[in-house]
């Protein structure tokens, strides 16, 4: 195509033709599955009786119950108010990662001109700020000859960008993770309340 231009700033050049350069193999980097993520479009109401969180067997033993710590108070209107405010993040958060997900899933196969057929009729010099034309015969005859390019760093690209998602991923859902069980300590708190009222007295009377 044309002689390689020396850089006064780079004085260690990479050589495309040098042996054991850069691979060409895809990365191993384990499932890339990124996850489709929802949002709760309503919080379950604390006056909704709690469900039980099933536990995933990993982690340390519960510690053994202990005294109470004595009187405690917790306003649950308060901690409605901070979920219902973590939700609404959590809503744009997740509407944007999905458009992100979407976005990138969909155009993997040509984000990086794996399928460019476009001929080029020359090219632009940025040393000296010049447009060249293919004035010396060596204008590529195959007009996909950008494409094995192209391929071998999307081969690199993708899977790391697939990684990046359902890294992004993850943590939003550990984020809702967060919110439910928050939320679903509203709900024990607040049905522990309906059922601390004292007993009845007993039917029997006193006698003396």
């Amino acid at each position: 195509m044309t002689d390689p231009i020396t850089s006064e700033y780079d004085d260690d050049p990479v050589d495309p033709d040098a042996e054991g350069g850069e691979s060409t193999d895809p990365p191993d980097l384990g499932n890339t599955d990124s996850p489709d993520l929802t949002v709760w479009q309503e919080r379950p109401s604390f006056d909704e009786k709690p469900q039980d969180i099933g536990q995933d067997g990993g982690g340390d033993e519960p510690p053994d119950a202990t005294p109470s710590s004595g009187d405690f108070s917790i306003n649950l209107e308060s901690v409605a108010t901070n979920v219902e405010n973590m939700l609404s993040t959590s809503r744009e958060l997740v509407t944007k990662y999905e458009a992100l997900r979407t976005n990138v899933l969909a155009n993997q196969s040509t984000i990086f001109g794996q399928q460019s057929t476009e001929e080029d009729e020359g090219f632009f010099d940025f040393s000296t700020g010049e447009y060249w034309n293919w004035d010396d015969g060596s204008e590529p005859d195959d007009p996909s000859i950008w494409q094995k390019p192209a391929m071998e760093f999307a081969a690199q690209m993708n899977p790391m960008q697939r990684k990046v998602l359902q890294q992004v991923g993850g943590v939003l859902e550990l984020v809702g993770e967060y919110i439910a069980l928050a939320n679903h300590s509203g709900q024990v708190y607040a049905e522990a309340d309906r059922n601390s009222q004292f007993p009845p007295p007993p039917s029997n009377t006193v006698t003396g």
